[in-house]
Formats: structure tokens, C-alpha cells, sequence
């Protein structure tokens, strides 16, 4: 499991990374951060204000189902938060952009 909290780091890369070998994360919801998640799927999108409560119970409930949890941030990472998906997406966006 990942547990990535930053008010400052707003990108997702470290998400992305770590679901292509399979780990659930736990991150706050600054910047790009909470949409490298499907929250309660492949892990969980929590207030940076939090005092660390939830953050432990969300924690434990991927402990719960952590093998359920694990596929689905592997096919997090198969589907959306790689390399070949991101280019397709802003070639797709340029393309749209220039009117092609």
C-alpha cells in the first residue's frame, strides 16, 4: 500500500507507479492526486486536514480486501495512469486543439 499525502506534490506519477505493480494508495485530495484513485476501488482520496484517523480506518479497509484492491490499481494502471494512455489522450487534445 501507498500512502501518499503531500499539500505540495499535486501530480500523480508516484500513484501511477506504484499501481502498475499493484498497490492500492491512500492520498490527499490536492491537485491532481484524487483522480489517481477510484475511491474504495483501488484506494482512497482523504482531506489533507485529516488528523489521521480516516487515513487509518481507510488503511484498514484495504487491509480488508487488500487482493481486491491490489487488481484494481492494476488495471488503474493498465487502463489510465501510464505513459502510452497519457500521450494518446494529449495527442488526442493537440489534435482537437489545432482542429484535426
Amino acid at each position: 500500500m501507498v500512502y501518499f499525502c503531500s499539500a505540495t506534490y499535486t501530480f500523480g506519477v508516484v500513484v501511477g507507479e506504484s499501481a502498475a505493480f499493484g498497490l492500492p494508495a491512500l492520498v490527499c485530495t490536492t491537485g491532481g492526486l484524487a483522480e489517481t484513485v477510484r475511491e474504495g476501488k483501488s484506494g482512497y482520496a482523504l482531506p489533507v486536514e485529516d488528523g489521521g484517523e480516516l487515513f487509518a480506518a481507510r488503511a484498514l479497509d484495504i487491509l480488508r480486501d487488500y487482493e481486491g484492491f491490489a487488481r484494481a490499481a492494476f488495471a488503474e494502471y493498465e487502463t489510465r495512469l501510464n505513459w502510452r494512455v497519457g500521450v494518446k489522450r494529449l495527442t488526442e487534445v493537440l489534435r482537437e486543439a489545432a482542429g484535426r
